[in-house]
């Protein structure tokens, strides 16, 4: 294989960032490091077609620790060894994603038609997604793989936002934010807003001015998630941002001279690294691929006979641990970039056949890849959750049961090659 110039740099800049690292033992000298990294993934985010790609996405795991400091009892002061590892693995799924090979060429594509046939697919999938709570409205209770089949709404909404029928995508979307009330968490939001985001940059997009619109897309999206910590906040006792400061000021040691509104998206943010170094300070049994094969062995109900493998601490009550810690874990300090590297083999090889396919199962299925890539700083949904390979499995099996193959479905000047 042919490695191409960019991930030769790239490949050459990663290891002289380790190695810099390495010598000078210096957190000052690491953090220029990370800027680096974070600086190496906007450029080659800006090579690519579509916007929400997986560069930008995770753009957000070097930003998050550039923005770090130890402003409260919640934070810790980072070694050079959490720096290090994090150098490390960043620069393991960047270069990951540069190596993996592109789908260039495949037959013809698994998909859902136009017109009638689109409508029909909208239904049936947002009929699936509804599955669980109409279980629980007619025989009380959850249903059975009630998770699995709320992923189907991902297919609903862009299958919808392809077909560009207005009172389609309204009531698609009246629908799903009925469901909202009692109970919305932030993870729903960030699905619903990612999915329209990557559905018109799909569909409608075609101009500058287009462009531009999608741009002020993302900015709602982000003040959507912002009051999505609101949510938070209240669920912790808080009423305002102010109130938050105040509370986090008395009893854990704050120092905040900024936006209050912004404290909580900055303690989101920020706790996974120390999190990160106190597990790896703490808790230093490892699992040796547990939490790697976990999506696979939970398919099959044998997690519970690891769940003991399977507990983390967290250093504060704020309780989530940035991706590293579970490639950790895993495979200990060098070894978690086995981890990196297979997530961005997975994300490179998801997010190309939504490049080469206007399928919107194909659409679907990077929509919840991308979510994931985005909270990579904040967790491991690949590893707990597992949702990225379902949707993959799930909308494998929808396109088997079906659909048909249509050439029109691939992107154009694709068509018929092999």
């Amino acid at each position: 294989m042919i490695v191409e110039k960019k991930t030769f740099i790239t490949a050459m800049l990663v290891l002289l960032t380790a190695i810099i690292g390495v010598i000078f033992n210096s957190p000052i000298v690491c953090r220029a490091c990370v800027l680096l990294l974070f600086i190496i993934c906007i450029l080659r985010g800006m090579r690519e077609k579509y916007f929400l790609n997986p560069y930008y996405l995770f753009a957000l795991v070097p930003f998050t620790l550039l923005i770090y400091a130890n402003i409260s009892n919640y934070h810790l002061d980072l070694t050079v060894n959490t720096w290090l590892i994090a150098i490390i693995n960043i620069a393991a799924f960047v270069t990951a994603l540069d190596f993996t090979p592109e789908y260039r060429h495949f037959g013809k594509c698994k998909g859902v038609g136009e017109g009638r046939q689109l409508v029909n697919h909208t239904i049936i999938l947002l009929v699936l997604s509804f599955m669980p709570t109409i279980y629980t409205m007619v025989l009380g209770g959850t249903m059975p793989l009630a998770s699995v089949f709320t992923l189907f709404s991902s297919g609903a909404i862009v299958c919808a936002m392809k077909s560009k029928n207005k009172i389609l995508i309204g009531l698609i979307f009246f629908l799903y934010v009925i469901s909202w009330i009692g109970y919305v968490t932030k993870s729903t939001i960030l699905t619903f807003a990612i999915a329209i985001l990557i559905g018109y940059e799909k569909y409608y997009v075609e101009s500058t001015k287009q462009k531009g619109r999608l741009v002020v897309l993302g900015i709602l999206g982000l003040i959507l998630m912002i009051a999505a910590f609101s949510f938070a906040n209240q669920g912790r006792g808080s009423e305002s941002g102010m109130s938050a400061v105040q509370y986090y000021a008395t009893y854990g040691g704050l120092t905040w001279n900024r936006n209050t509104s912004l404290l909580m998206p900055y303690m989101y943010m920020t706790t996974p690294w120390a999190n990160l170094q106190y597990v790896m300070e703490t808790q230093t049994n490892h699992t040796y691929g547990l939490w790697l094969i976990k999506p696979l062995i939970s398919y099959f109900q044998f997690d519970s006979l690891f769940s003991n493998f399977y507990e983390l601490r967290a250093y504060s009550n704020f309780n989530t641990f940035t991706y590293l810690t579970y490639c950790f874990k895993d495979f200990g300090f060098w070894g978690a970039c086995i981890s990196s590297v297979f997530l961005g083999i997975f994300t490179k090889k998801v997010y190309s056949r939504f490049t080469v396919s206007r399928s919107p199962l194909d659409v679907a299925c990077y929509v919840l890849v991308a979510q994931a890539v985005a909270e990579m700083f904040f967790s491991n949904h690949f590893f707990t959750q597992s949702y990225p390979f379902t949707i993959v499995i799930i909308m494998g099996i929808y396109k088997l049961l079906f659909c048909k193959n249509y050439d029109a479905e691939l992107e154009t000047g694709l068509e018929g090659i092999e």
